[in-house]
């Protein structure tokens, strides 16, 4: 054996090997407990995810509700924009051709009077 090479007596090298085993130990404990934590962070996370997304959804239905209360507006105003264009334009051809008109009440007038007088 070399010289200054110092052999430690049994109990000494027990002792270090207790506490390795004890700092395994330590590992391992402290690796479960931050398992533990990680699984904690993920089901936080995803209960965000889904909190978050029945926001979303929220916000979305409220969208969609006044999306379809403007489509109902919409549907209203154009109708009447119809409504209104049609009786301009029978007033405007009424306008433009008020002889022809006469003319077809007046001979309305007449097959009408024709028949209920011919006709029996």
């Amino acid at each position: 054996m070399p010289e200054g090479m110092i052999i430690p007596a049994e109990s000494d090298v027990r002792f270090q090997f207790d506490v390795i085993r004890n700092l395994a130990e330590s590992v391992r404990q402290q690796s479960e407990v931050l398992r533990g934590v990680q699984q904690t962070q993920i089901t936080m996370l995803e209960r965000l995810a889904r909190i978050e997304a029945n926001r979303v959804n929220e916000t979305v239905a409220k969208l969609e509700e006044r999306v379809e209360k403007a489509l109902e507006k919409i549907d209203a105003l154009e109708s009447d924009r119809d409504r209104r264009e049609g009786a301009i334009g029978v007033l405007g051809w009424l306008a433009k051709n008020w002889p022809f008109a006469v003319v077809s009440a007046a001979l309305g007038v007449l097959v009408a009077w024709a028949n209920g007088k011919f006709g029996r």
